[in-house]
């Protein structure tokens, strides 16, 4: 039952060991029978659970302005279900990259979420690469995506995103990096 509870832990005390306490904020409103591979992401005070939909109709995006249980289901267009697919905050956005489809291949798709408006827009371009497993960093403003599998060659598969903040999805800017292997 746990499993449809929100919790926050905060530090009790530091000396002379780190202690923590666990706060059941309450059932979060979502059954653990409609999402599969669903994360937790903060953006300017409000928390938003995104996920695949279990019966694979699509990803599904829940909603918690005060940062508390319940959660409310955001409807409209989304991304395709996907799995083991990537998530990161810049701004009042989310992006999703990669991940794999019902068949494990390369999801080859980025979509932008605007926390403000509550719609999910795809961005106007295809990866190139496998980015099933990508991992996304914010570094100086920019939105660095980088497929931790090297498979044998000298540089990881990665990209980034210029300008994650860009008003429209079309005007968002897109490079191919390499990142050597250290």
């Amino acid at each position: 039952d746990f499993g449809r509870h929100l919790f926050r832990v905060s530090v009790e005390s530091v000396e002379p060991e780190i202690t923590y306490s666990l706060h059941d904020l309450g059932l979060t409103g979502i059954g653990d029978d409609i999402l599969e591979d669903e994360k937790l992401v903060s953006v300017e005070g409000s928390l938003f659970v995104i996920g695949a939909d279990s019966a694979g109709a699509g990803t599904r995006t829940f909603k918690s302005a005060s940062g508390e249980a319940p959660f409310t289901e955001i409807t409209g267009s989304s991304p395709a279900s996907r799995k083991i697919y990537n998530l990161k905050a810049a701004g009042k956005y989310i992006f999703l990259t990669g991940g794999m489809n019902a068949n494990n291949g390369s999801m080859n798709d980025i979509w932008r979420f605007d926390t403000e408006s509550e719609e999910w827009a795809q961005v106007p371009f295809s990866l190139v690469g496998d980015f099933r497993k990508a991992i996304t960093q914010l570094i100086d403003g920019k939105l660095v995506i980088a497929n931790p599998i090297i498979d044998g060659n000298i540089t990881h598969p990665a990209f980034t995103i210029n300008n994650p903040e860009a008003v429209s999805v079309s005007e968002i800017i897109i490079s191919y990096i390499d990142i050597p292997v250290t």
